[in-house]
């Protein structure tokens, strides 16, 4: 009981108070720099300590391998490095969701095609199958507890695994997430479904904390209820402004219904303990109440990021600027560009581009070993962007790269006009000045910095001088990118812009 002492002495008032409340549905509402992920970690602690006798499992969730990675972190410095080991757990929603369709498997509740009862899950079918642009894809059914696969109908055209491939990569084990969810979801239909699953928590987990919980959808939110019943502890935290999304069927309202309908207790921690300055706890406190507001203008060279909604707005600004990533792909030139961008970012920052591991994947290599090998085996093609002509650097570089994935994996990459893609990283290599990393708004949702620059469309400038609402997603990415910075916020839209992108 010593540590948990010394861990609560450092806690605010309300902080304390929340992560020590006893309820046993708890919703905490806190916003930027109030201290959601300290209560979270907190809470995890208290829980994990509460009941040695209690061999169930403590599991704390998040939405994102980035922000469960760093509730994890935080987790072992303040608890120790064995707070998250077995039984107890800290782990990403789709993580917890695998794990339940696994359980299902083994047990014979559900049947995989062809008997499968382990898989092979992955973020997304383009980096394994071929897509094709339409409206026909395929999907997983079931009937009485079997999984079957279908072709299915969309109204939206996009690229989408076709029929012939997604059954072959099912019977084998391989799917999405996607699909994993979509099991469930179907599982979950039938009312006995809901208990069995219920009775398997209730006999495994004795509290569950979510973070970020206004990231979570329908089946997350069927997922917690069903825990509710389960007698088990639930705490959750989060934030109506930072709800980013709604893409995957994340609604700020799904969180109110389920902490009205379950009767949860509602604590608001007020105080914000992230700004610094007069100016920037001003300007969260007037986006928040809605009333429209004047960023200052600056340059990258006084922010230690940048951010902005799209990766190809941060390509489109200034060449200060260097992206972690361009715009998700599928081909294999556009896996190469991703691999060299990251070996780029890698020397500069010491930190991975982001997607490396879908474009690894994408051609042939997988495992951090080998990543970590190839990586280094890239430095050449970093150096050749800067030291000849410009056609020359592009042919260079993007040959070398091209060379190590053959080399490594068997696979050829072809495309005359592909080196092309590499002039704007070109560019920003022969920038004179310290480059500033870049990354989207959902990239840097529950982290600070001191000084951050954002980029705007003009719809998003339109919004923030109008006043933003709660109720829009597309406000609430402003308000996330405008409230990560301790001490100043700079909008860097009359930074001379770079022509042409990486993208394009």
């Amino acid at each position: 009981m010593t540590q948990m002492r010394v861990q609560t002495q450092r806690l605010s008032e309300e902080q304390a108070i929340a992560s020590a409340s006893g309820l046993s549905r708890v919703f905490i509402e806190a916003g930027p720099g109030s201290g959601k992920t300290v209560v979270a970690v907190q809470l995890f602690g208290v829980q994990r300590l509460a009941d040695p006798t209690d061999s169930r499992s403590v599991v704390a969730l998040s939405f994102t391998r980035s922000a469960t990675s760093e509730l994890r972190s935080r987790i072992t410095r303040a608890w120790g490095p064995r707070a998250s080991r077995s039984p107890h757990r800290v782990c990403t929603i789709d993580a917890f969701l695998n794990e339940i369709v696994c359980v299902l498997l083994a047990s014979g509740e559900i049947g995989w095609p062809k008997g499968r009862i382990e898989l092979d899950v992955i973020d997304d079918w383009k980096t394994v199958a071929d897509m094709q642009y339409g409206l026909s894809g395929a999907r997983l059914t079931m009937q009485d507890g079997v999984i079957g696969i279908e072709r299915s109908w969309s109204s939206e055209r996009k690229n989408r695994i076709q029929l012939t491939q997604f059954r072959e990569k099912i019977e084998s084990g391989i799917c999405s997430h996607d699909d994993v969810r979509r099991v469930l979801s179907l599982y979950l239909q039938e009312a006995e479904g809901r208990r069995k699953l219920g009775v398997w928590l209730r006999n495994n987990f004795r509290c569950v904390v979510v973070d970020e919980v206004f990231d979570a959808n329908q089946l997350d939110i069927d997922l917690l209820r069903i825990a509710v019943e389960a007698n088990i502890e639930v705490s959750v935290i989060g934030d109506p402004w930072q709800a980013l999304y709604g893409f995957r069927g994340a609604r700020p309202d799904l969180i109110g219904d389920l902490v009205k309908g379950e009767k949860f207790e509602r604590i608001v921690l007020t105080r914000s303990y992230r700004f610094e300055t007069d100016t920037q706890l001003a300007l969260a406190n007037e986006l928040r109440a809605g009333n429209p507001v004047e960023l200052v203008s600056g340059t990258p060279m006084q922010c230690d990021v940048v951010l902005a909604h799209k990766w190809e707005t941060l390509w489109s600004s200034s060449s200060a600027i260097l992206p972690m990533a361009i715009k998700s792909g599928s081909s294999p030139q556009w896996a190469i560009a991703s691999i060299i961008l990251h070996a780029v970012v890698q020397a500069h920052f010491g930190i991975p581009g982001h997607h490396y591991k879908e474009a690894f994947r994408l051609v042939g290599i997988e495992g951090i070993v080998q990543i970590n090998a190839a990586t280094a085996r890239l430095e050449p093609a970093v150096g050749h962007l800067t030291l000849f002509d410009e056609a020359t650097a592009l042919r260079e570089s993007w040959d070398h790269a091209v060379g190590i994935i053959r080399e490594l994996s068997g696979v050829v990459v072809l495309g005359q006009r592909a080196p092309s893609r590499l002039k704007p990283l070109r560019a920003r290599l022969l920038e004179p000045g310290q480059l500033v990393i870049g990354m989207t708004v959902h990239q840097s949702k529950g982290r600070e910095w001191d000084n951050v620059g954002v980029v705007f469309t003009e719809s998003e400038l339109q919004h923030v001088s109008k006043g933003l609402s709660v109720n829009s997603e597309p406000d609430r990415v402003c308000y996330v990118a405008l409230t990560r910075a301790r001490e100043s916020t700079f909008l860097l839209n009359e930074v001379q812009p770079l022509t042409g992108s990486i993208v394009s």
